[in-house]
């Protein structure tokens, strides 16, 4: 089974037409971006896919029969291997980071990028010194605003 193959039958955003709707969702299940291509990354040349490296390649295969549990779950890890080799990803996993969902976080604990972990840092704490400004001095909302 190729990788093309792989998309057609487990893919949410392969389309009939060949096409690619380009769904990234949050964890939330809240539409993260949308980009809509007019072919699936993985016709030839196969080109790498953060959804398929995301919610495909770690899918498990489940079936009444054991042997044909067998033979889905070998076909399936031959598609997701030639996925591999066209694509150099490498067998561990990546973790895409949660906010922008294109670099790797670079390790498996973290879950924003370098540069999203730097924004989030800088917001909370702006957050978290407006918070006590407001408390030291009530109306200190009102000149800042």
């Amino acid at each position: 089974m190729t990788p093309l193959q792989l998309a057609k039958f487990h893919c949410d955003n392969y389309q009939a037409d060949g096409s690619c709707l380009g769904m990234y969702y949050n964890r939330d299940l809240s539409v993260a971006k949308c980009v809509p291509l007019p072919r699936c990354l993985l016709h030839e040349p196969v080109q790498r896919c953060p959804y398929f490296e995301e919610i495909i390649m770690p899918m498990k295969l489940e079936d009444r029969s054991r042997d044909v549990q067998e033979h889905k779950r070998r076909e399936f890890e031959e598609g997701v291997n030639q996925y591999r080799e066209a694509t150099a990803v490498p067998v561990v996993g990546q973790r895409l980071c949660v906010a922008c969902l294109e670099r790797n976080t670079a390790n498996k604990t973290s879950r924003f990028c370098s540069k999203c972990r730097d924004q989030k840092r800088r917001e909370t704490y702006r957050q978290s010194k407006r918070r006590s400004r407001t408390l030291r001095c009530p109306h200190s909302r009102l000149v800042s605003a």
